[in-house]
């Protein structure tokens, strides 16, 4: 120890390795936790469940940066290690020790400390790799239940607008021939007039609705087309 302090701080490392591989350890059972509630379907409306799920991609974000802090810990030690090993170099700034086998006892103890240190970089880098796919995999999950409830409001929106399109007609006939009915006692128009009028026109803002002008046009032009063909064939008879 004397010869080489890297032999003496061997005991301080691996007693940081220990710890680092308990803190991994407990990252790890977090990260699985929240990655499996933040991959569930969301819920359309607010629920407990919803915010559980937001809870959890807060988490994935949290332990995303500690992974982070980690791995750039573990990759200083690893630096430092590499930086201190001797390989035979006699002018080496680190202490090393003359006997030959006792620097093979300090190198060997380096050399396990290196591998442990090593494995638990690689698996640092494996969580958070893990975390960013999962983090992924809840921004999709989360994009698609938007896109549901996106589409669940225009289908309701479409319902209000196809509502609208029963009533715009009767009102609008309603507004310009107010109660000047017969039936009413108010007026001398039969009341026949209004739902002769109120008929046409729904049909009309129908057609508008389900097929636009354009498409009531052609086929109205097709029809009218068949019917000329019709009456031609039927007049050359």
């Amino acid at each position: 120890m004397y010869q080489d302090p890297f032999y003496t701080l061997n005991e301080l490392f691996s007693i940081y390795a220990t710890a680092e591989a308990q803190v991994l350890d407990m990252i790890e059972r977090i990260f699985e936790r929240d990655s499996w509630l933040a991959s569930q379907d969301a819920d359309l409306q607010e629920s407990a469940q919803s915010r559980q799920m937001t809870q959890a991609q807060d988490n994935l974000v949290h332990t995303r940066r500690t992974l982070e802090a980690r791995i750039s810990n573990l990759a200083n030690v690893l630096s430092y290690i590499d930086r201190h090993q001797r390989n035979g170099d006699l002018h080496a700034s680190w202490p090393h020790c003359a006997d030959t086998r006792q620097q093979r006892d300090c190198d060997a103890a380096a050399k396990s400390l290196q591998l442990d240190i090593e494995h638990l970089h690689r698996r640092a880098l494996a969580l958070y790799s893990r975390c960013e796919s999962a983090m992924t995999l809840a921004m999709n999950r989360a994009s698609i239940a938007e896109a549901r409830r996106s589409l669940q409001q225009g289908q309701t929106l479409s319902s209000f607008t196809a509502l609208a399109f029963v009533f715009i007609p009767l009102t609008t006939t309603a507004s310009v021939f107010g109660m000047n009915f017969q039936e009413m006692g108010t007026g001398k128009l039969n009341i026949w007039l209004f739902f002769a009028v109120s008929a046409p026109l729904g049909f009309l803002c129908f057609m508008y609705l389900y097929g636009g002008w354009s498409r009531c046009w052609k086929a109205s032009k097709n029809t009218y087309m068949a019917l000329a063909e019709r009456v031609v064939v039927y007049i050359k008879r």
